[in-house]
């Protein structure tokens, strides 16, 4: 078992004009807390493992706060695939 792991991505809202947004969930599935710092990514893979379209981007004009995951909490970001 991995200590964080996606367990899926949630459906968001749709905004129109073929733009999707997703939610990312993450769940701390270890027996201590740990730190998330940066930028989440997702790139689609095939089955043989080959990526599908571009890769992430992330948008570096936004900043973010380092958050801890305690135990068996979960937690998410929205993606725009």
């Amino acid at each position: 078992m991995r200590d964080l792991a996606a367990h899926r991505v949630a459906r968001g809202s749709d905004a129109g004009a073929g733009n999707l947004y997703r939610f990312l969930l993450l769940t701390n599935h270890s027996g201590t807390s740990c730190e998330l710092a940066g930028f989440p990514g997702l790139s689609l893979l095939n089955a043989k493992g080959a990526q599908l379209g571009a890769r992430a981007t992330f948008d570096h004009s936004i900043t973010y706060t380092p958050l801890t995951v305690r135990p068996g909490e979960t937690v998410s970001d929205t993606i725009h695939p």
